[in-house]
């Protein structure tokens, strides 16, 4: 949340919904499908090694043409 600095990281975000941000090193989709589970899977050469979530704009790069994915 560009508008309150308290929120400006990811474990903040977590936080407020009475949730812990841990993380993950996964190098396959398993950890975004078991949170995702519609999404589609897709893999490409974009410099990532681990698995993401992609929804779209207004993210940048590889997300930004990327709906559930």
């Amino acid at each position: 949340d560009g508008n309150d600095k308290s929120m400006d990281t990811g474990k903040e975000v977590c936080a407020s919904v009475g949730k812990t941000c841990v993380g993950y090193t996964a190098l396959t989709l398993d950890v975004c499908m078991k949170a995702h589970p519609d999404a589609k899977k897709i893999t490409d050469a974009n410099g990532s090694k681990a698995g993401f979530y992609c929804d779209g704009t207004p993210q940048g790069g590889t997300c930004a043409n990327e709906k559930n994915t």
